[in-house]
Formats: structure tokens, C-alpha cells, sequence
């Protein structure tokens, strides 16, 4: 996946959706593995996907990755609409 390589790596579902919206304001790709291995249902919840998706909305060009299982999650973001390429 484009733009992984300098990704933040976190393992375990704490503090998920604020590890995505941070990944989102500051633009760096984060990977997030192990998430619920050993629960009775592992992987992503259906609230976290649909934030997953929200968020996939908002910005242009993010590529997302979800393994089948759940487990293992890839979000990668480029801009935020009305957002300009222009940095500081």
C-alpha cells in the first residue's frame, strides 16, 4: 500500500477512533494490528467500520485496508476536503 512505509504502528483496539482522527489531522498513515484477537468476536465492531467509513468520506484519497478477519487495519489519508497541499 502507497505511503505505509513511514506509517505509526499501534497494536489492540484502545483508543482506536482518537489514533484515527489523529492519523487524519496530521496526515501520517497509521497500521493497527491485533485488534481483538482472542475476544468471542474479534476484529473491528460495526461502529468502529462505520467511523472507518466517515472518515474515508471526509478526506480525498485515503486508502484504507481491512483484513477479512478484522484484525489487522491500514489507513492512510492525504487531505481533508477544503484542505489546501500547501503546509506552514
Amino acid at each position: 500500500m502507497k505511503g505505509s512505509g513511514n506509517a505509526l504502528r499501534y497494536s489492540g483496539s484502545n483508543f482506536l477512533r482518537q489514533r484515527l482522527v489523529l492519523s487524519t489531522i496530521s496526515g501520517r498513515p497509521v497500521v493497527i494490528s491485533d485488534i481483538r484477537p482472542k475476544d468471542e468476536e474479534p476484529g473491528l465492531r460495526d461502529y468502529e467500520a462505520s467511523f472507518v467509513r466517515l472518515l474515508d468520506k471526509l478526506c480525498d484519497g485515503s486508502d484504507i485496508s481491512i483484513d477479512e478477519t478484522g484484525f489487522d487495519l491500514i489507513f492512510v489519508n492525504f487531505l481533508l476536503h477544503g484542505q489546501s497541499a500547501q503546509f506552514f
